[in-house]
């Protein structure tokens, strides 16, 4: 492989590139379904204990912090590339905080921020081997589960990387399952 600190060699190496995953496989006439599914948040001041715990309702939830700092999230728009925020995700993004929240206020907004997931169909993600490229893997397309995900997906690729059997059945995940090569 070569990066821009030069040539680096392995016999094996995992492709995490998160949203960009999609297209830099490409480059290699390997397409997966995995596209940026853009998210926007907000930051708000709250003071501690005002939230018993994590709050769901729909696809939209509310975390306090340690520190009192509550998150506001979130959205999911298919918008390809585009980080930027909008006026309508923090307007739906504040009522559901206010409308859970009372004792919040309009000077409660702290900040507003966007990020990008790696979706992929019915939010599965592909880890394995990627097919007709030896030692090359794969994770990525977890959506919003990446973070929650990351110690099975770990241990998944591990035993996949040491000629071990996986802890589940990881035919549902692997790559090749999905695989299309050309366009």
């Amino acid at each position: 492989m070569e990066s821009n600190q030069g040539f680096i060699a392995s016999d094996k190496a995992i492709v995490t590139a998160g949203a960009w995953t999609g297209k830099l496989l490409e480059q290699i006439d390997i397409h997966l379904q995995i596209y940026p599914v853009r998210g926007q948040m907000l930051l708000l001041q709250g003071s501690p204990g005002m939230l018993d715990s994590m709050l769901m309702q729909d696809n939209h939830y509310l975390v306090q912090r340690q520190d009192g700092l509550i998150l506001a999230g979130s959205t999911s728009e298919n918008v390809q590339f585009d980080k930027s925020v909008t006026p309508l995700a923090r307007q739906t993004l504040w009522n559901f905080a206010r409308d859970q929240l009372s004792g919040l206020t309009s000077s409660s907004i702290i900040r507003q921020w966007s990020g990008l997931r790696p979706g992929s169909p019915e939010s599965v993600p592909y880890i394995g081997p990627l097919p007709g490229w030896n030692g090359l893997y794969v994770a990525a397309g977890h959506f919003r589960y990446g973070l929650t995900n990351a110690p099975a997906t770990a241990e998944i690729l591990t035993c996949l990387l040491t000629d071990k059997a996986p802890p589940i059945d990881a035919t549902p995940y692997a790559p090749a399952t999905h695989y299309q090569k050309g366009t």
